[in-house]
């Protein structure tokens, strides 16, 4: 332990105790407000039953040593019945010491109440007798937990503990994970009851597993060490630490309150958000670090650059009363909603959903201060930036622009204009030298296959752009991206658009009397046949077909009359512009329209030039979508 300590008057005594001292000793932890919740999942709780329980099948009279915990005496005593008891913070091993006083009041129900039976007299005697040892009953003649959980859990371990009716309704992540890890343990001592071995393992968890418990004076002396000691399990993280240090920045209770119910507020919200890797505080604390630094932020610096940004109480209570709002922001943005449009779902944000990608949030966050019509402006700039940058593959070079891209917006007053928030990105080159992202992407795009399954998606999602785009050339209505987006399911079904071939993907080789080249004839049959159908499955020989139109043609070749008749009266504009030519198209709005796009090659004489010529076109119109959401044309 050498070199921990800063200051030589305070000491670490190390005491090495069995979990049966632990808790059966008189004394009750408090897992300080400031920690994070119980954390552990089945995968944690599940290791620490099975480490435990293969030693004792290995080694049943050797002693296991589980980890350590850190206490120091309680700041916030809780109410108790009995004088002698002692109470401390519970600074680190909330998680182990939770699952395992989770494990001993299990083994207390199960002594004491109706399964006792199938343990015998005696074992059920001496077990009950020593486990009775885990509680002390107040005034309700209610069992008080000798361990007080953070955050929501407390009314829970308590129900828990006397055998009460658990909630319908389970609020935020420790209680959730506090149930399934009581269901988890109590399954697994009913396993160890079917097979004989429940007495010899309940006294070997009790008296050979030991834990390494250090005493401190205080919690900022109990946190310095923390901060420098590995432990095995889930440890306090930065999230913690800041949280412990906005603690201390505030003198009253009622600001402690205050503080506290901002940071549960915002936690419980973030554990809302759709995305896993979006669910904790942690993932907040860093966006925000970028917003407020315009500088990347390594996880294991989180902690710092917030004690330097939260100088005095001041910037700590400002801090905190974000956290709800900007918890609110990812969460919403997590699910397709923004709350500029009144917290309905956003078609803008389906393609970056689509792909789960986060990084742009941070912008979106910097930017929630804005008015309706410029965060607009921001939000097309940034999910046409980021549907660019994920397409192209350019996943470094984006991500160095994210940090001060945010911290520009963040910048921005609450009354800026559409025009100052185009500047803002134009300050950090969001939209500066593209062209080769722009290539980049449509090289990826015109290597998706259809014949891979996971190409399927995105090429849906530029035929879907597309299509769309080039309808609302002549309607004034349209269905959303997402409409566009689903399939059919079932024969007839009136909702839904089918990814079709324009070249059938079943028809042989020979039957396909498609004009060859020189080059061609110089190519094996394998080379041949593997050209074809990269022709066949790429996106320019592929369309989308309205719930209108015939999908029956799909085997037909694309000069049959068959086929060239269904597209002629597509509902789809970009499918009638395959076989129809301007001139003829109609009104002089869809002639005027067909004219902007740019010419489209006719299914006559469909060959590869002209699946290349057609997905020339559907990148020429797609590029002009992101073009257009950028402000670069």
């Amino acid at each position: 332990m050498g070199g921990i300590l800063s200051d030589s008057n305070k000491r670490i005594d190390p005491e090495l105790v069995s979990v049966e001292r632990l808790f059966f000793s008189s004394v009750q932890y408090i897992v300080p407000r400031y920690q994070r919740g119980y954390a552990w999942e089945k995968e944690q709780v599940e290791q620490l039953l099975d480490d435990v329980y293969q030693s004792f099948s290995d080694s049943p009279n050797d002693e296991y040593l589980l980890g350590q915990i850190i206490t120091c005496p309680s700041e916030s005593p809780l109410r108790s019945l009995n004088s002698e008891y002692t109470q401390y913070d519970l600074i680190d091993g909330q998680q182990r010491c939770t699952t395992l006083y989770l494990i001993l009041v299990a083994l207390w129900h199960r002594v004491s109440g109706a399964n006792s039976e199938n343990l015998g007299k005696r074992t059920g005697g001496v077990l009950e007798g020593l486990v009775s040892h885990l509680i002390e009953r107040d005034d309700r003649d209610l069992v008080v937990p000798k361990l007080k959980p953070a955050a929501n859990g407390n009314q829970l371990f308590e129900a828990l503990v006397n055998g009460m009716k658990l909630p319908s309704e389970l609020e935020g992540p420790t209680a959730k994970n506090i149930v399934s890890a009581w269901a988890q343990i109590n399954e697994f001592l009913e396993a160890r009851v079917k097979e004989g071995t429940f007495k010899g393992f309940s006294t070997y968890l009790r008296q050979k597993v030991l834990l390494i418990r250090l005493h401190l004076a205080d919690s900022i002396h109990a946190l310095r060490v923390f901060s420098k000691v590995n432990n095995r399990g889930l440890t306090l993280d930065d999230a913690d630490l800041i949280k412990s240090y906005l603690f201390q920045k505030v003198q009253s209770d009622e600001d402690f309150a205050s503080l506290s119910a901002q940071w549960d507020e915002a936690s419980n919200t973030m554990f809302k958000s759709r995305w896993k890797k979006t669910q904790s505080m942690e993932y907040l604390l860093k966006l925000k670090a970028g917003i407020e630094t315009g500088d990347s932020v390594s996880s294991g610096k989180i902690f710092e650059t917030w004690e330097s940004l939260l100088s005095d109480e001041a910037k700590a209570r400002g801090f905190a009363a974000s956290l709800p709002g900007d918890a609110t922001a990812v969460s919403m943005l997590t699910n397709n909603k923004v709350k500029q449009y009144g917290g309905e779902y956003c078609d803008l944000n389906y393609f970056t959903n689509m792909r789960k990608v986060v990084q742009h949030y941070e912008v979106l966050v910097a930017g929630s201060h804005l008015a309706p019509g410029p965060y607009d402006r921001l939000n097309r700039i940034v999910q046409a930036r980021t549907t660019l940058a994920t397409l192209a593959g350019e996943a470094k070079e984006y991500e160095r622009l994210i940090h001060p891209w945010a911290h520009a917006i963040r910048s921005l007053r609450e009354d800026s204009s559409a025009a100052e928030v185009t500047a803002a990105c134009d300050s950090v080159g969001a939209r500066a030298n593209l062209d080769r992202e722009f290539d980049l992407a449509f090289i990826r795009v015109q290597s998706l296959r259809y014949d891979v399954q996971s190409h399927q998606e995105l090429l849906r999602f530029v035929l879907a752009s597309v299509a769309r785009y080039v309808q609302g050339l002549v309607d004034s209505s349209l269905p959303q991206l997402r409409s566009y987006m689903e399939t059919t399911t079932g024969a007839g079904e009136a909702r839904g658009f089918d990814m079709d071939h324009i070249f059938p993907k079943s028809t042989t080789r020979v039957a396909l009397h498609l004009p060859r080249d020189d080059s061609w004839q110089a190519l094996g049959d394998e080379e041949r046949l593997s050209r074809e159908r990269s022709m066949i499955h790429s996106i320019g020989n592929l369309v989308l077909l309205h719930p209108a139109d015939n999908r029956n043609q799909s085997d037909a070749l694309p000069s049959e009359e068959s086929k060239i008749s269904n597209f002629s009266q597509s509902q789809l504009l970009a499918n009638r512009l395959l076989v129809t030519k301007p001139e003829n198209l109609g009104s002089p709005r869809i002639r005027k329209a067909a004219d902007e796009l740019g010419p489209v090659p006719s299914l006559e004489g469909w060959d590869e030039k002209s699946v290349q010529m057609r997905a020339d076109w559907i990148w020429r119109v797609f590029g002009n979508i992101l073009r257009g959401d950028m402000q670069l044309t």
